[in-house]
C-alpha cells in the first residue's frame, strides 16, 4: 500500500522474498533490498512475522538501550537479535550454507542473474571454481545438474511474477532470460505440470493491482 502511493519513492525498504521479484517489477522507485527489516527516514519495512520481532528489539535497543532490548529477547526466549542487515531466509541455496561456500555462492549468482542468465562457465567462475567442480558440487548436495538448477531458479522467479504482477506471459518471459515464449512454456510445464496461462488463471481474483 504504501509503494502503492508513492509514500516509499527514493525509500529504502524490504518486503518478504517470496515477493521481491514481484515488488521490483511493479515498484521501480522504491530502492528493494533483501533484507530482514529496513529502517530509513520516517518509514521501517520488514521481511515477515519474525523479522517484524527483530525490528521492534531494535526500536527498543534505540530508545531504552541494549540492555532492556536483551530482556525482551530473553523473555521472549529467543537467544539473539538478528541484524536488519542480514540476507532473508528463503532462497534455496542457504540451505547449504554450512556445507559449501561455493555452492552457496554459486546459487546466489544465479539467483541474481535471472533476466540476462550466465553460462555455466561464468557461473563457474565468478564462484571461484572450475565448471567440473562446479557439477560435483551439485551432484554432489543437489543431484541436479547446475544448469537444470539454474533453469528451476528461474521458471521459480517467473511463477512468482506471474501469481504476483499483472504482466503479460511474454514480459516476463523476457524478465526471466527466455527469448522465446515456447521455450519458456515447455520449461515452466516441465517443472510446474501446467503452462503459464493456466497458472496465471489460477490467480484468485482479490489479487490486485501489481501485487496480491
Amino acid at each position: 500500500m504504501l509503494a502503492q502511493t508513492g509514500l516509499l519513492a527514493g525509500t529504502r525498504c524490504t518486503i518478504h522474498w517470496s515477493r521481491l521479484a514481484a515488488f521490483a517489477e511493479v515498484f521501480n522507485q522504491p530502492r528493494i533490498r533483501d533484507s530482514l527489516f529496513v529502517k530509513d527516514g520516517q518509514y521501517s519495512t520488514c521481511a515477515g512475522e519474525l523479522a517484524a520481532f527483530d525490528l521492534a528489539v531494535d526500536l527498543i535497543g534505540s530508545h531504552a538501550g541494549d540492555y532492556i532490548a536483551q530482556e525482551v529477547c530473553r523473555h521472549a526466549t529467543v537467544e539473539g537479535q538478528r541484524s536488519g542487515s542480514n540476507r532473508q531466509t528463503g532462497p534455496s541455496g542457504l540451505a547449504f550454507a554450512g556445507v559449501s561456500d561455493k555452492l552457496l555462492m554459486a546459487m546466489r549468482i544465479m539467483e541474481e542473474n535471472v533476466e540476462f542468465p550466465l553460462s555455466m562457465d561464468e557461473v563457474a567462475h565468478r564462484a571461484g571454481v572450475s565448471r567440473r567442480q562446479l557439477e560435483r558440487l551439485f551432484a554432489a548436495h543437489i543431484e541436479v545438474p547446475p544448469v537444470r538448477h539454474y533453469l528451476r531458479i528461474r521458471t521459480d522467479h517467473a511463477k512468482r511474477l506471474i501469481e504476483g504482477t499483472r504482466m503479460s506471459i511474454i514480459d516476463i518471459a523476457i524478465a526471466c532470460g527466455f527469448m522465446s515464449a515456447s521455450h519458456f512454456a515447455k520449461c515452466f510445464r516441465a517443472f510446474n505440470g501446467i503452462s503459464p496461462q493456466q497458472c496465471r488463471a489460477m490467480v484468485p481474483a482479490w489479487v490486485g493491482p501489481g501485487l496480491g
